[in-house]
């Protein structure tokens, strides 16, 4: 019984670790689209500092209430914050094709 209470406990501090992490990306990835373009070098970048982040946050997390099995269900089904909406990309104007020449073909 008390392996199993420890393998419950374990995998609420993972669904919890888990939880954090993709609220802190869904936050950090919002905000950022609010002051510029997202590139692809920044996302990596906020997704492996909330990886690490929430990974310290669960390390320390006590779990106020008694965890059952069914808390450990209830907790797994909640959905992750919606992601943030990219702005539209500028579209580029077209670039200049030279002029044709005047002068004849030869044949």
């Amino acid at each position: 019984m008390e392996k199993n209470k420890s393998a419950i406990v374990k995998s609420a501090k993972k669904i919890a670790r888990k939880n954090i992490e993709l609220s802190l990306i869904a936050h950090l990835k919002e905000i950022t689209v609010k002051t510029g373009p997202i590139s692809k070098k920044l996302v990596k970048e906020i997704e492996k500092g909330a990886k690490k982040l929430a990974k310290s946050i669960a390390k320390e997390l006590t779990l106020a209430k008694p965890v059952t099995p069914e808390t450990v269900i209830k907790t797994a089904a909640i959905a992750a914050p919606a992601p943030a909406e990219k702005k539209p990309e500028v579209k580029k104007a077209p670039v200049a094709k030279p002029a044709a020449s005047k002068s004849k073909a030869v044949k």
